[in-house]
């Protein structure tokens, strides 16, 4: 995939999570940051948005805004007390995205 339609395709995907779920923040994480668009096998994102459900459901309801996507996607989502909890916590999933992940969406 070309890079101009691999960061449209990102943007797009980020505007849906954003619509459809109304995180307080998106992150991408993994490949994509790391690597050039010819390169990457999946897209990762962390999602900071309240949820009650248990975190290894989650994700799935943000993808069911994302069914038109043919690219395959992983969606972690934390809710803002866990996010906060983890970021600082030396050594964990939440610390090393936050270190090395770029934030798409924050909201204010």
């Amino acid at each position: 995939m070309k890079e101009k339609n691999f960061n449209n395709l990102i943007k797009d995907i980020v505007n849906k999570i954003v619509k459809g779920s109304q995180p307080e923040k998106v992150i991408l994480f993994g490949s994509a940051v790391k690597h050039s668009a010819k390169t990457i096998n999946d897209l990762d994102f962390l999602v900071v948005k309240a949820s009650n459900l248990r975190r290894d459901i989650r994700g799935e309801e943000i993808k069911k805004s994302l069914t038109d996507v043919i690219f395959p996607i992983d969606i972690f989502v934390y809710t803002p007390e866990e996010y906060k909890k983890f970021k600082n916590l030396s050594g964990s999933f939440v610390s090393k995205i936050e270190k090395t992940g770029k934030t798409l969406y924050e909201s204010k």
